[in-house]
């Protein structure tokens, strides 16, 4: 990872762009792999809603933003919903980070952190390594948890 520790600052509608090329850049890859179609006006219109409601939070390394990740508490559990970082911030060990960061939290809760990741996508690789295990699957997504 580089020397510096991601920043987490929440998101606001200025945000909301910068997730979209980002979730672009990251996903789209992967949803036209699962159902063949990328909906840009749907996938802009929440990802907007979500920044202005500040669901998610920027990351930054060294005053550069390089990702994002949206993750919330429900009591039982933690749910981390996106987790996106930037193509050439990958295999750094910011995804790696975020995710020990969301664990150490439920941890001391004594709870679960829960996880869906598309079928096609490697990420889910680095939640096996963090110590999610698959709980059930569709065509579409693996469904993970994390026990504390």
């Amino acid at each position: 990872m580089s020397k510096s520790i991601p920043i987490f600052r929440r998101s606001g509608l200025g945000d909301a762009d910068y997730l979209f090329d980002l979730c672009q850049m990251t996903m789209r890859g992967y949803v036209e792999q699962v159902w063949g179609v990328w909906n840009e006006p749907a996938v802009r219109k929440h990802l907007a809603e979500r920044a202005r409601e500040g669901a998610f939070f920027m990351l930054y390394v060294d005053g550069a933003r390089v990702g994002a990740v949206e993750f919330e508490h429900h009591g039982t559990h933690y749910q981390i919903e996106d987790l996106y970082v930037e193509p050439q911030s990958q295999g750094q060990g910011i995804g790696t980070f975020v995710v020990k960061h969301i664990i150490a939290m439920a941890t001391e809760k004594n709870i679960p952190v829960r996880l869906r990741v598309l079928t096609p996508n490697p990420a889910r690789r680095l939640y096996e390594r963090l110590g999610f295990e698959v709980t059930r699957s569709t065509p579409e997504r693996h469904f993970m948890e994390r026990r504390s």
